[in-house]
């Protein structure tokens, strides 16, 4: 019987272990946070240089990483889902603004390139700031 119970004590330590070890790998590739801006002074708010494109295939996976990142590593205060509003390009790079679901006064922003699928950066502009 000891045997048994030995067997399900390291069994269940070792799902404990992967389980800790693949959130803090989850943790450590999170999209950085760049941190707040205010609306009514950003450039990529008030489309000064930003047009709106509307999303291909490769924004579309972008739109879902920045989705499962937000789930995984949301930002501070900012817990819940995000619905994607609109694609701005500038450049290379594409710029997905999101409505999270707490917060009316908010928006998301995830800054990345579709050539490489990758995305930099997130942030939050402040509407009433």
């Amino acid at each position: 019987m000891t045997s048994r119970r030995t067997l399900i004590v390291t069994v269940f330590c070792w799902i404990a272990v992967v389980a800790v070890g693949g959130w803090a790998v989850l943790q450590h590739v999170a999209v950085p946070y760049r941190g707040f801006e205010a609306a009514g002074s950003s450039a990529l708010w008030r489309s000064d240089g930003y047009s709106t494109i509307p999303p291909d295939a490769k924004i579309l996976r972008l739109i879902q990483r920045a989705k499962l990142d937000f789930l995984i590593a949301p930002i501070q205060g900012l817990r819940g889902e995000i619905v994607f509003n609109e694609a701005r390009a500038h450049g290379k790079e594409v710029y997905l603004l999101f409505q999270p679901m707490a917060a009316s006064d908010t928006v998301v922003v995830y800054c990345g390139t579709p050539d490489d699928g990758r995305l930099h950066w997130k942030m939050i502009l402040g509407l009433n700031a």
